[in-house]
């Protein structure tokens, strides 16, 4: 007997249709809804950066170390220092008496700028661990080559491309891209389109997830600088991450959908019974090593969820604390707190959605190895209310018959058997279309969100960045 999906013309696209499911017009009006809101963040976002330019600055970190051969010096340094505060004024005084100790014999001249990195650093160091109330500290990084040790400490230098960023330009691009793919959405969102052309929210839709891999990691690019993430690497990085992360989100759907279309061909091809070990029975609906690569990937996805916004969040939460407790006082501006917990909270949802329809296709699997195994489970399909109804045993599903029965001929509701393998297919194949259906609609609505609320949020977070950028230039103490 041959694998049921294996077996010649035994698509889980044929075969019988008897309870019908149509998609939901939500889905097509949803995504209209977001085009047109779309459509005015891309106004708004056009007279924006035509009335209010402005740009953020990008860095790059460098670590700059000097070797620890120039102890007489330093300690000549030290001695000179002993007696004065780090104050800007006295560091002067020291890189001016530098050719005096080099006289001296201190050392020479590569040992003198060495030493003066050395006596920076501890400067720097101190100015820092006295600005706030609780202690804040430079790390000071030290490393072994050929048997020599660099001392030194990490400083940021202006990125050489791209140096400044516009924000608006990326706001510009998250709307037109938007627009495109929910237009193309709703447009083609239409029984009367070809098969080719037309969209059907009824099963995976790889474009979707190209609009978002196309959007979101510019607004994460977005989130990182409003909080002072802008180190260029760092930055990109988060971009990349997340980038993958959506394109991850597909491979996941693809994985759930393989799920329901192996059910699918199990359960109409006539020639297969439910006979055998009852564990080997549920593992051609749910085999181990399948089960065991979707569970990884969901795990992986998280993961790298968790990991972008543990360096957004600690930052934010690094940089509300400054604002709290170092020398001045003052309070993160609200469109930050608006975006960071907004972003975070919708980012989520779309995960939330995702593990939902994991969740939805294993117990699907269980009703589906009940059936095929003729268990004692029942399934009435109520064409009244639109809905399948399980039933644990014969005798619950004889009496809600009984009590349907006795009701108003107007009111009774029209009832039909899951009993032979076309019903079992046609059952199977509307719960597949009722997952992406329940699916895309979440998303459309998530979408709708996240375009009024995020999208219209990073207009009032650009706007709050105009006050906190002073210049598009980049300086130097």
């Amino acid at each position: 007997m041959g694998r049921p999906d294996c077996v010649e013309d035994q698509s889980f696209s044929k075969g019988s249709d008897k309870f019908e499911y149509k998609k939901s017009d939500r889905i097509k009006w949803l995504d209209y809804f977001s085009c047109f809101l779309s459509i005015i963040a891309f106004v708004l976002a056009l007279w924006y950066g035509n009335s209010h330019p402005f740009s953020i600055e990008l860095w790059d970190e460098n670590v700059l170390v000097s070797p620890n051969t120039t102890s007489m010096l330093y300690q000549g340094f030290n001695a000179t220092t002993d007696s004065m505060d780090f104050d800007l004024e006295n560091l002067n005084r020291l890189m001016s008496i530098g050719s005096n100790l080099t006289d001296l014999a201190y050392g020479s001249e590569i040992d003198l700028l060495s030493a003066q990195l050395m006596i920076g650093l501890q400067a720097r160091s101190q100015s820092v661990e006295g600005f706030c109330y609780e202690k804040r500290s430079v790390y000071n990084i030290k490393r072994q080559w050929n048997n020599t040790v660099y001392v030194g400490s990490a400083i940021i230098e202006p990125a050489a491309w791209p140096g400044t960023v516009r924000p608006w330009y990326l706001l510009i691009w998250i709307f037109l891209v938007s627009i495109v793919f929910q237009g193309t959405r709703a447009l083609n969102n239409d029984e009367e389109k070809i098969p080719m052309e037309q969209y059907n929210p009824l099963k995976p839709d790889y474009w979707r997830w190209v609009e978002y891999a196309l959007t979101s990691p510019f607004q994460v690019f977005l989130i990182g600088t409003s909080v002072m993430i802008g180190e260029r690497s760092q930055l990109l990085s988060l971009m990349g991450l997340q980038g993958a992360l959506v394109m991850l989100g597909f491979a996941n759907e693809k994985r759930i959908d393989k799920f329901y279309k192996r059910a699918i061909k199990i359960l109409g091809d006539t020639r297969t019974t439910g006979a055998g070990e009852p564990h080997s029975q549920d593992n051609r609906f749910r085999p181990q090593n399948k089960v065991i690569k979707l569970v990884v990937l969901m795990v992986m996805s998280w993961l790298f969820f968790a990991l972008i916004w543990f360096i957004i969040l600690s930052r934010f939460g690094r940089q509300a604390r400054n604002l709290d407790d170092c020398a001045f006082a003052d309070e993160m501006p609200w469109a930050v707190w608006f975006i960071v917990t907004g972003q975070l909270t919708l980012f989520a949802a779309f995960g939330l959605v995702q593990t939902w329809q994991v969740w939805r296709v294993f117990r699907d699997l269980g009703v589906y190895y009940q059936l095929f195994t003729d268990g004692k489970i029942c399934i009435v399909f109520n064409k009244t209310k639109e809905k399948f109804m399980k039933f644990n045993t014969t005798e619950d599903k004889k009496n809600y018959y009984e009590s349907n029965k006795k009701k108003d001929e107007n009111d009774q509701e029209e009832l039909t058997d899951v009993q032979n393998s076309d019903d079992k297919k046609a059952f199977s194949i509307r719960k597949r279309k009722e997952s992406w259906n329940a699916v895309a609609l979440w998303y459309s609505l998530l979408s709708v969100l996240a375009k009024s609320l995020l999208e219209f949020g990073f207009i009032f977070l650009v706007t709050a960045q105009e006050d906190m950028v002073l210049s598009t230039e980049t300086h130097s103490l």
